[in-house]
Formats: C-alpha cells, structure tokens, sequence
C-alpha cells in the first residue's frame, strides 16, 4: 500500500454518519409517536446502529490513511476486507484498540437483527405492496 497524506474525509464522514443514523432513530421515535407502529422503532434502532457501524468503520478507514496506507474513495469488498485486517495487524503497535472494529461488526450484526426482526414484533404493518 502506497503513502501519502492524510485528506481528513473520512473522520467527517465518520462524524456524519453517527449523526444520521441518531437524527434517523429520533425521526423515527416523533413518527412512532403518531402512528403507534412498532416497526418504525425497530427500522430506528436498525439505523442508529447501522449509522454507528459506518461511523466507526470510517474511523478505521480514517486511522489507516492517517497511518499513510492508500484508502480509495471507491473500492470493492474485499480491498475493504484486506484494509481491517491490516488494521487488525497493526493496531496493538500504533497503540490503537482494536474495538473500533469490533464494534462495527456489532453494530452491523445489531442493525441486521433489528431489521430482520420487523416482521416478528410488527406483523400487522400494511405492505408497500397491498398484499
């Protein structure tokens, strides 16, 4: 992997995603306020955990360019996979946790869970499709 400078995107998109994935879960409760749907809390949780996950997966993305490896804006899965698993290598000697990405597996496996779980806890929600 190539070095070069730190750009700072990453840590904003970082930021921007906690933010989101909050204001998603906070629209979701004032819309759950009206409506009394269950799924609209569960789809809320789905995204600030989902929100969460992204962000600290960018905290990686942001550690790693700070480190001086070469993070592509557009990049295919498995360039992501090889990027954690460097940072998985390298975190215990730049003094890092490596909780950040632990995390973020958490939370994608929490936002998958909530999601998934919309047609158990909320079953009488009317279908986008009227069946």
């Amino acid at each position: 992997m190539q070095s070069h400078g730190k750009s700072g995107y990453f840590s904003g998109f970082s930021t921007l995603s906690l933010i989101v994935g909050i204001l998603f879960l906070c629209v979701c409760l004032i819309f759950w306020w009206f409506t009394r749907l269950g799924a609209i809390v569960l789809f809320g949780f789905a995204m600030l955990f989902g929100g969460l996950a992204n962000g600290l997966a960018f905290h990686v993305l942001d550690r790693m360019s700070e480190a001086g490896y070469e993070i592509g804006y557009w990049r295919w899965f498995w360039q992501d996979l090889k990027v954690y698993s460097e940072y998985w290598r390298i975190a215990p000697q730049k003094g890092w946790s490596r909780s950040a990405l632990t995390g973020a597996l958490f939370c994608i496996l929490l936002a998958a869970v909530f999601l998934l779980s919309i047609p158990i806890f909320a079953p009488n929600v009317p279908s986008v499709f009227g069946q």
